[in-house]
């Protein structure tokens, strides 16, 4: 989350889904905490590297994720490794 705030306040990043861009940065950083708490948790698995915890959801994708940059490396852990 820190990652994708620090976009938020220094790098002009705003997810299209999200309300209108508050004109504040402070009331910026709150909107965007408020979407980014209901996002499923990210459990580290090697440096940048995350699986997604979702009990909801077949398999456990690998995502590599720094600040907003995010790519998606396989459908579970074994497909990566």
């Amino acid at each position: 989350m820190d990652g994708a705030l620090f976009d938020v306040e220094h790098n002009v990043f705003w997810h299209p889904d999200w309300e209108p861009w508050p004109a504040a940065t402070q009331d910026a950083l709150e909107v965007a905490r408020s979407y980014l708490d209901k996002v499923p948790v990210m459990v580290p698995i090697y440096s940048h590297r995350y699986l997604l915890t979702d009990p909801d959801r077949t398999g456990t994708p690998v995502l590599s994720m720094y600040q907003t940059d995010i790519i998606y490396y396989g459908t579970d852990l074994r497909a990566v490794l």
